[in-house]
């Protein structure tokens, strides 16, 4: 969505079903030194191939984000496409601000009843 907001924007208001994981979850999920290290002893010649890409994958965070990991942003997104199952969904409307200060920003309306508010003054 940081990429392109005019397209994400374009995604959620087409009229299809969107099945959308926020990054506040897949924050969450953590490849980590010591799972890459696994993979790197793994007798499986695909893991540790693997390890060679996310080399600068582990880099980038280090320096970025200060952390021992990496994010796994599209393996969740693709894990939870393939069996939604292993998450809970709420559904809703979702527009995405594509200019000024807020350009990126998402915002989710649910579509869950609320209950009601009452002010005294």
């Amino acid at each position: 969505i940081f990429g392109d907001p005019d397209a994400a924007d374009k995604i959620f208001t087409c009229g299809a079903d969107v099945l959308a994981v926020g990054i506040n979850v897949t924050n969450q999920v953590i490849l980590s030194d010591a799972d890459r290290e696994k993979l790197q002893q793994s007798d499986s010649k695909y893991a540790r191939y693997l390890c060679k890409p996310l080399a600068h994958y582990f880099d980038y965070h280090r320096e970025v984000y200060f952390t021992k990991g990496v994010y796994l942003h599209d393996p969740t997104a693709l894990l939870v496409a393939v069996n939604p199952s292993l998450m809970t969904f709420t559904e809703g409307a979702v527009r995405v601000q594509t200019a000024g200060i807020t350009k990126g920003l998402t915002l989710f309306r649910s579509n869950e009843k609320r209950s009601s508010l009452s002010l005294y003054l």
